[in-house]
């Protein structure tokens, strides 16, 4: 985020205060929501396995990335995944 802001050339509170005026959301609900989308993407078009997918949607472990996409998604990755 810091990263991001000194490339924007503004504050962390500017931009949390514009994305959630413009887009509805925090930057780091953004975010979440791509990766999820990024991940249902993976899960449907490809072969990976769900700890592949997390691990290139961003998780470091597949359990949290399951969690955030069950609460993002409505159901579990492993649904999504080939059999």
């Amino acid at each position: 985020m810091a990263a991001l802001c000194g490339r924007l050339d503004v504050s962390q509170r500017s931009l949390t205060v514009a994305m959630r005026r413009f887009m509805g959301l925090s930057p780091h609900d953004y975010l979440t929501l791509r990766r999820m989308e990024h991940a249902r993407q993976l899960l449907n078009g490809t072969d990976l396995p769900v700890a592949a997918v997390a691990a290139r949607v961003g998780y470091a472990h597949a359990g949290r990335f399951a969690a955030a996409f069950r609460r993002h998604c409505g159901s579990s990755p492993s649904r999504f995944s080939p059999k």
